[in-house]
């Protein structure tokens, strides 16, 4: 099934908060995960982060990680989020913030009245 929203996390020496961040998109909303697919660009990381992510990514089944080979910026690794994501709509989340609890109900609402 393809997803309806990709939601892209560029991540860089973010160990602290990655966590926290995943965990507001896959546990605090009231949605179909399945609709979801997240995508986190490791940019080359040295705090540990990569341990963090391979958690992350054994623990959700929408999360999609890639590694840049070295430090590329978020830019970079949000265009290499865009070529990569499968969603209908796209969405650009830090590694240090969190969605409020069950806020994407609200935005596919507004992605659906602006399509009409």
């Amino acid at each position: 099934m393809k997803p309806s929203l990709s939601i892209i996390i560029p991540a860089y020496n973010c160990k602290r908060f990655i966590w926290e961040c995943v965990k507001s998109v896959n546990l605090d909303q009231d949605i179909d995960l399945n609709k979801i697919e997240i995508l986190i660009i490791n940019d080359f990381s040295s705090d540990g982060s990569s341990v963090v992510i391979k958690k992350i990514k054994n623990s959700f089944s929408n999360v999609r990680v890639f590694q840049n080979k070295k430090n590329q910026g978020v830019s970079y690794s949000r265009n290499k989020g865009i070529k990569n994501a499968k969603g209908d709509y796209i969405i650009f989340l830090d590694s240090d913030d969190y969605l409020k609890k069950n806020c994407l109900k609200s935005i596919f609402c507004e992605f659906i009245k602006k399509k009409k």
